[in-house]
């Protein structure tokens, strides 16, 4: 699993953890406890909203970069739902979204 985007506009990296349930030894890069890394890490100041968490520890940062996936080259429209009981807002939305480039 991963991630597409910019990191200045993560607003929630949103992770399941094992914890415990990984074999560190088979692990693709060993085992990262994320809910560690990301809520009992010393280093974090979670209240500090102005400074992005990849900034204030460097594991976070690496965490990302491990994670991180190439965007899309084109939306694929979703499959669950049938157009035509969209309704029309929703039609003009999904038709923008596959003309962007970003």
């Amino acid at each position: 699993m991963g991630w597409t985007g910019r990191e200045d506009q993560i607003v929630i990296y949103h992770f399941l953890d094992g914890t415990g349930g990984v074999d560190s030894s088979i692990a693709v890069r060993g085992y990262v406890n994320l809910f560690d890394l990301f809520y009992a890490n010393d280093r974090l100041n979670l209240s500090e909203t102005e400074t992005p968490l990849y900034v204030q520890d460097p594991q976070i940062q690496a965490q990302l970069d491990f994670s991180r996936l190439e965007g899309p080259v084109q939306l694929q429209a979703c499959s669950h739902l049938e157009e035509a009981a969209f309704p029309a807002w929703k039609l003009r939305q999904r038709h923008d979204l596959r003309k962007r480039r970003d």
